[in-house]
């Protein structure tokens, strides 16, 4: 997992990929952790770079909000 701090410096978008899959994950720390990164994206990427992932992030965000921890909603 990255670290938030380094998070800001990525400039790889390949990280979308990756949380879409990990979402899945049966560890609910990793859930949450996935949910603080997507956050962490759509905040600071510039729209126009994410037009390519919204149906990632589209499903992403559909599973995040029906998950039973509430850190990970």
């Amino acid at each position: 997992m990255l670290s938030k701090v380094s998070f800001y410096f990525l400039n790889s978008k390949r990280v979308i990929n990756n949380i879409h899959e990990e979402v899945k994950s049966r560890n609910p720390t990793v859930r949450t952790h996935n949910a603080e990164y997507i956050n962490l994206i759509l905040n600071n990427f510039p729209e126009e770079s994410l037009t390519n992932y919204l149906g990632l992030i589209d499903d992403l965000l559909s599973n995040l909000l029906g998950d039973a921890k509430a850190e990970a909603r």
